[in-house]
């Protein structure tokens, strides 16, 4: 009957467990290299101008690491940021809402899904993260505003007055917030002076800036106040003499105005 050699078996399951532990060792060190990899990967394909080889690295690491907020948000943010398809949208709301499911504090990230779900028309969703962000972010006049532009999709207009009167108080260099509060007024109420007015209010406080002076000029000219519209634009000029938009609507307003010579030369200019 063979004998057990007892020093060898010892030294046999000694070498089994280093060998064991040196696997375990290594199978962390990798697992810890590879996303890391993965991460390094999306970098360089974004500093080389490849979003979409990005975009697949990304996906990848966040196999490894859910957890990565912030690198989730990355993701979504490049979804966006290409032309994208319905189903990018839909991938990046995911991944957004994902985000602010595990991590409610990520105020960023709600403003984010706030302004997608209003981009792809979900209104009923926009208004439902708008109102739980105004919870604690509430003199944040950007998201009265986005709250109004909701509530005006959902044919309640007294309402998104009421919110549009204190997005502008709030954020009184908000362009959008004045302009669409300024269509519902004379769309909705008929009130197309008190409409003028709120875009006369808008101009006062950002006179410097040709955007602000479009939106009065894209007024004017719907209202038919051609003069004024026209010198709004000369405005513009002083501001941006290149403006494209603004060397447009010129050529619109003399065109209705019948001063066909100048519109040509002034299409020419744009």
């Amino acid at each position: 009957m063979p004998i057990l050699n007892r020093k060898l078996f010892l030294r046999l399951v000694a070498l089994c467990v280093v060998l064991g532990g040196g696997l375990v060792v290594l199978h962390h060190v990798q697992a810890g290299r590879v996303p890391e990899g993965l991460l390094w990967q999306a970098d360089a394909a974004l500093e080389k101008g490849k979003p979409d080889r990005a975009a697949f690295y990304l996906r990848q690491y966040l196999e490894f690491r859910p957890d990565d907020y912030d690198a989730a948000v990355r993701l979504a943010d490049l979804m966006l940021e290409r032309p994208g398809s319905a189903k990018d949208l839909q991938n990046a709301q995911f991944l957004y809402e994902r985000v602010l499911r595990e991590a409610p504090q990520r105020a960023d990230v709600g403003r984010k899904l706030v302004a997608l779900c209003i981009q792809m028309r979900r209104f009923a969703d926009a208004l439902e993260h708008a109102q739980r962000l105004l919870e604690t972010e509430n003199a944040d006049g950007v998201l009265h505003a986005q709250l109004a532009q909701c509530l005006v999709a959902q044919n309640r207009p007294e309402q998104a007055r009421t919110e549009y009167e204190q997005a502008l108080a709030l954020a009184p260099a908000h362009i959008a917030a004045y302009e669409q509060y300024a269509d519902l007024l004379e769309r909705h109420f008929k009130k197309p002076q008190d409409a003028a007015a709120v875009l006369d209010r808008l101009t006062q406080l950002n006179s410097s800036r040709p955007a602000a002076l479009l939106a009065r000029a894209r007024f004017l000219q719907r209202t038919d106040k051609l003069d004024e519209c026209v010198r709004t634009l000369d405005h513009v000029s002083l501001l941006d003499p290149e403006n494209g938009e603004a060397l447009v609507i010129s050529a619109e307003v003399f065109q209705a105005r019948g001063e066909l010579r100048r519109a040509r030369e002034t299409l020419r200019d744009a």
